[in-house]
């Protein structure tokens, strides 16, 4: 009876670490299992790794943090890549990595760029922080991204068009097109026409691809660890977007994210995929 409860402790103890869930890493080459610490040594040779989320899943976010750390810890000069912030947002994230900026005061604007719980990503923002590891903000401006799904690219000032990808189309052979319909198909009657909607995916992904590419030209030797939606980090999202500004090593870990592929994650989609 005593081995039978030890044994009963010692599950527990394990479903517990694992945060409740069994999460199990596949490389998609060979369909071969792996742990992360297997999986952040593969990783080391990247210039960019991205790490994939759906923004309210708490695992997701652990499982970047925990490619950061490992990353990090095994001596690799880091910088991490957000969705959640604009470029246009860098001074603040700076002053947050410089400690110049009290938790609170970050939180503020934290709120101002991104809908979602602070909570989620603090064990992120206190970790890069606390290690000096840059953090680059990589988004759209709001304003802008709001003309391209009501009007297009080529309603857009020559103000606005400063610091994007000289020019954004749709195409309708890219086979990327398909994620976006499905993502459209999500967004209801106000998404407007798919054509700006599809103007406005592709500059979502080519002008994050931009400001990357131009933050690695200006810093040899570090590897970014891009953090971003799913349907962003697949390798037909921002990864093939990067292609136009230069050759970088990439990696792509996806979580599982619901409705998100056709056919289930293969390594067309990303390199790594966990799930349960």
């Amino acid at each position: 009876m005593r081995c039978s409860r030890s044994v009963l402790l010692v599950v527990v103890v394990l479903f517990l670490q694992s945060g409740c869930a069994v999460r199990r890493i596949t490389r998609t080459s060979d369909g071969e299992p792996v742990d992360m610490p297997r999986m952040v040594e593969e990783l080391k040779g990247a210039r960019v790794v991205f790490v994939g989320e759906t923004h309210n899943v708490e695992e997701h976010h652990q499982a970047q943090f925990e490619v950061i750390k490992g990353l990090f810890e095994a001596g690799v000069p880091l910088a991490v890549g957000l969705e959640m912030f604009s470029a246009a947002s860098q001074r603040d994230l700076d002053r947050w990595v410089a400690g110049r900026l009290d938790e609170g005061s970050f939180i503020r604007i934290f709120q101002g760029n991104w809908r979602q719980k602070w909570v989620l990503y603090r064990d992120i923002f206190l970790y890069a922080r606390d290690n000096h590891i840059p953090l680059i903000g990589l988004n759209i401006p709001k304003g802008v991204m709001h003309t391209v799904y009501t009007r297009g690219f080529a309603a857009l000032n020559e103000q606005e068009r400063k610091g994007l990808p000289s020019e954004v189309t749709c195409d309708a052979g890219d086979p990327y097109t398909g994620v976006i319909q499905r993502l459209y198909a999500g967004h209801g009657r106000d998404a407007g026409p798919f054509g700006f909607f599809c103007e406005a995916q592709t500059l979502w992904n080519r002008g994050m691809a931009l400001n990357l590419s131009n933050y690695l030209d200006g810093h040899p030797g570090v590897t970014m660890v891009v953090m971003a939606g799913g349907g962003h980090v697949m390798k037909q999202g921002m990864p093939a977007q990067m292609k136009r500004y230069g050759d970088y090593p990439c990696r792509v870990v996806l979580p599982d994210i619901h409705g998100l592929f056709a056919i289930g994650v293969t390594s067309r989609d990303a390199d790594y995929f966990i799930g349960e």
